[in-house]
């Protein structure tokens, strides 16, 4: 006769010896039973994975020794299922490590493609401050050339009208002192010709009484006038004779 008992959660079924007939047939009950568990296992149904059924050959069967044949293929199965889950767990940690490395990939690009940007960034602000830098100092090189060039201006019509005020002062200066050294000279001669003239009037007379008594004399036939007179005398007859 075949009895079931419940072991580790599970149903089995062991097998008396009360006559070989029972024995024979508890036996191709198992064969079966192991059969449609190796079908329903190829089948990949959750029944036939587990060895357990609901009707029909469930694998508890009375008689025999179908017990012993379902705990070893209940462990068989046990350990299809842990392989089977060792190579999911290992096909999903592999899915797991090839899609944190995409994403570590993608960050990596991500990263990379906000380094260039930001590196663009700095370089066009270094350009344009520099840009900047040179038109403040070419525009305060201008400024300062031109203010240079006002003041040099302004120095050189500085010094110009400055000549001139100076040569115009030291034309008055040279004309007021030619002027006065004029005047002076010719108040010396005054003075002098004053001086003289006063002191000589007495020899001034005394000659020109001598001249005139020389040349205008009391007899005639004397003096210088006679020769005056002939040519006077000469000229009124040749007068008379036209």
């Amino acid at each position: 006769m075949c009895t079931t008992e419940r072991y580790l959660g599970r149903y089995h079924s062991t097998c008396g010896s009360s006559t070989w007939v029972v024995d024979v047939l508890c036996v191709v009950k198992v064969a079966a039973c192991c059969v449609v568990a190796f079908g329903f296992r190829s089948i990949g149904t959750e029944g036939g994975a587990s060895g357990e059924v609901e009707g029909g050959v469930s694998g508890e069967v009375e008689g025999g020794v179908s017990g012993v044949v379902a705990e070893q293929h209940r462990r068989y199965q046990n350990t299809l299922l842990a392989q089977v889950s060792h190579e999911e767990l290992q096909t999903n940690q592999s899915k797991d490590a090839q899609a944190e490395h995409g994403q570590d990939h993608h960050v990596s690009e991500t990263q990379r493609d906000i380094i260039i940007i930001i590196i663009i960034i700095i370089i066009i602000i270094i350009i344009i401050i520099t840009i900047i830098i040179i038109i403040i100092i070419i525009t305060i090189i201008i400024i300062i050339i031109i203010i240079i060039t006002i003041i040099i201006i302004i120095t050189i019509i500085t010094i110009i009208i400055i000549i001139i005020i100076i040569t115009i002062i030291i034309i008055i200066i040279i004309t007021i002192t030619i002027t006065i050294i004029i005047i002076i000279i010719i108040t010396i001669i005054i003075i002098i010709t004053i001086t003289i003239s006063s002191n000589t009037s007495v020899i001034f007379k005394s000659i020109f009484t001598f001249s005139r008594a020389f040349l205008h004399p009391k007899a005639p036939g004397q003096g210088l006038c006679t020769l005056d007179q002939q040519q006077q005398q000469q000229q009124q007859q040749q007068q008379q004779q036209q």
